[in-house]
C-alpha cells in the first residue's frame, strides 16, 4: 500500500504553494539572524559603555564620595603607595621620607604615568571606597589633590601619584585633621 491509497481524500499540493512556503521559511529565516546579529551588537555596545552588566545576582560595587563629614584615619593605620609622574627625579622618593616622618606606613615608592591633563596638577589620589578615611588623611598632606575612587580596590592602601604643579607636603603645623568631607574626583580618568 502506498500513502496516496492510505489518504484518497488528500489533493497534491501545487508547485507554487511548496515555492511560496520555502520562500517564507527563508526569509523568516534570515529575519531571525538579522535579529539575533543586532542584539548581540546591541549587548556588546551596552557592557562596553557600562549601560548593562550580565554580571546578574551579584551587585555592581559602586564607590560615592561622601557629601557628609568623614573622620580621617590616624597616619600609623594608612599604608600609602608614592608614584612620580613627573620627569623630576626623585620627587616620589623625597615625598614618601616625609609621609614616613609624619607617621604614614609607606609602600611601593616608584614611577607611574597619568594623562597628561591630571599629571600637569598637583597629581591624585587613588583608594578604594573601603580606604577612604585613609585617603582623606593623605588628602590633608597634601595641597591641591583629589581623591579618585576606584570602586574595585580592596586593598585598604592609598596611592599618592604626583604631577607636574605638586612643590611637597603642606606644613605639618597646618594640617588640618578634624572631620571632614572629601574631595573626590568622578571621572580624572579612564573608568
Amino acid at each position: 500500500m502506498s500513502g496516496a491509497e492510505l489518504q484518497p481524500d488528500a489533493e497534491p499540493v501545487a508547485p507554487e504553494a511548496k515555492e511560496r512556503a520555502a520562500s517564507t521559511r527563508r526569509v523568516v529565516l534570515i529575519g531571525l539572524l538579522i535579529l539575533a546579529i543586532l542584539s548581540a551588537g546591541l549587548g556588546v555596545v551596552w557592557q562596553r559603555t557600562g549601560l548593562w552588566n550580565p554580571s546578574w545576582g551579584s551587585p555592581e560595587r559602586v564607590a560615592v564620595c561622601p557629601s557628609s563629614p568623614l573622620r580621617p584615619a590616624n597616619p600609623q593605620e594608612t599604608k600609602v603607595n608614592v608614584y612620580n609622574a613627573t620627569d623630576r627625579i626623585g620627587k616620589a622618593t623625597a615625598t614618601a621620607e616625609a609621609l614616613k616622618e609624619r607617621g604614614f606606613r609607606v609602600g611601593s615608592v616608584t614611577n607611574a604615568e597619568l594623562p597628561d591633563d591630571v599629571r600637569e596638577g598637583a597629581g591624585v589620589i587613588l583608594a578604594g571606597p573601603d580606604s577612604l578615611d585613609r585617603a582623606l588623611a593623605l588628602q590633608r598632606q597634601v595641597p591641591k589633590v583629589a581623591i579618585k575612587l576606584q570602586p574595585e580596590r580592596t586593598d585598604g592602601a592609598v596611592d599618592l601619584v604626583l604631577g607636574d604643579t605638586f612643590r611637597g607636603l603642606i606644613r605639618p603645623d597646618r594640617v588640618n585633621m578634624a572631620p571632614g568631607v572629601p574631595r573626590c574626583e568622578a571621572a580624572l580618568f579612564g573608568g
